[in-house]
């Protein structure tokens, strides 16, 4: 992962390469806090994409470079909340992790289906935890200083979580 604060800087210079580098590099961690929230595909991405891209335009109101993850997830975290209070106010729709497709098979779906609804019984801190430790790779470190809970806290939330997640899906 390439030093964000010189990324920063680069990008507070003009610099798109570094703009690009910067959003390759987020996107998966904006995404799985955005999913967290919302929770449906769709709207995380367009969630992820536009905090990237919301960042990207106001980076030179970032005063403490060395801030940026937290001012990003902030960011993400508010335009996440937004969309989901949007979205319960219009309808409630299936959430899918997986886009779908007509030659998925129906036990694909069935198995999506029940880790959706799994996940749907967490509440948002576990599936936050859940969703940046499985799927984005991040250590507890990380989750931890993102969440400002200690790595003890986040451990444990993983493993309730995961034992939650198991009593749901069973074997």
């Amino acid at each position: 992962m390439k030093e964000v604060s010189a990324l920063v800087k680069k990008i507070q210079q003009g610099d798109r390469q570094a703009c690009e580098t910067l959003v390759s590099q987020y996107f998966g961690s904006c995404y799985a806090i955005s999913l967290s929230i919302v929770k449906q595909v769709e709207d995380a991405e367009d969630v992820a994409q536009e905090s990237l891209v919301k960042a990207i335009e106001k980076i030179e109101q970032l005063r403490n470079i060395n801030r940026f993850e937290s001012w990003l997830f902030q960011i993400v975290r508010n335009r996440s909340l937004n969309r989901y209070k949007k979205l319960k106010k219009r309808h409630h729709r299936e959430v899918s992790i997986w886009r779908s497709s007509p030659a998925k098979k129906k036990e694909n779906i069935y198995l999506r289906d029940s880790l959706l609804k799994a996940l749907a019984t967490l509440d948002e801190k576990q599936r936050t935890v859940v969703l940046l430790h499985e799927l984005e790779g991040w250590s507890h470190e990380q989750i931890a200083k993102q969440l400002e809970i200690s790595k003890v806290m986040s451990r444990q939330i993983l493993f309730v979580s995961r034992k939650k997640l198991q009593d749901e899906l069973g074997e």
